[in-house]
């Protein structure tokens, strides 16, 4: 039976090397569709508290997105804390500090009201048809996910939607994965 941790190393290196295969124009235009399915669901749109990423290089590109909706909704970005991921609300008038993935993270106090987020824009290097997540392997999300009782987005490129992908118990799956493509995985949940 083949090992779930080499399962999941040889999944990272499939998508790194075709997300090498895209060019900043494509994968600019594939973040743009996936932004707007996302502003299309009511999930989002019935949302005042959202934790969202602001992207590498390599993930769907949030940056424009957090400009949109800032002064429309409650924008929490993440910041590395440890070995933990925590979240803290963005303004235009809030400081940002370069952290050591080059990412630019919030400079103000932490945002510990988890029962008042609404919605979490989940980035992943894999999603599947069942709303499992493949992250890079660090645990931030496994940690952060859950505390967290709202819905849960995941949003990736097209050529990082699986069929299946190999889960463990510590895995928290999404209840939406989104591609330029649409939604391609949904999993029903009533929240509170």
């Amino acid at each position: 039976m083949p090992d779930i941790a080499d399962e999941k190393r040889k999944i990272r290196t499939l998508v790194n090397s075709k997300k090498k295969e895209k060019t900043d124009t494509e994968l600019d235009f594939s973040s743009e569709k996936i932004l707007s399915f996302l502003e299309s669901m009511d999930a989002f749109k019935e949302s005042h508290n959202i934790f969202i990423y602001r992207n590498l290089p390599d993930e769907v590109r949030t940056s424009s997105f957090i400009e949109k909706w800032k002064d429309k909704k409650n924008i929490y970005l993440p910041f590395i804390k440890g070995d933990d991921i925590i979240f803290r609300k963005y303004t235009t008038d809030v400081p940002m500090a370069t952290n050591s993935y080059g990412i630019s993270e919030p400079v103000c106090n932490d945002f510990l009201q988890y029962d008042n987020v609404t919605l979490i824009v989940v980035p992943g290097m894999a999603f599947d048809a069942s709303c499992n997540r493949l992250g890079r392997g660090k645990g931030y999300y496994d940690r952060l996910l859950p505390k967290l009782k709202c819905p849960k987005v995941g949003i990736c490129f097209e050529f990082q939607f699986f069929a299946t992908i190999p889960a463990e118990p510590h895995d928290i799956k999404m209840d939406y994965v989104v591609t330029e493509k649409g939604m391609r995985a949904r999993i029903q949940k009533n929240y509170p």
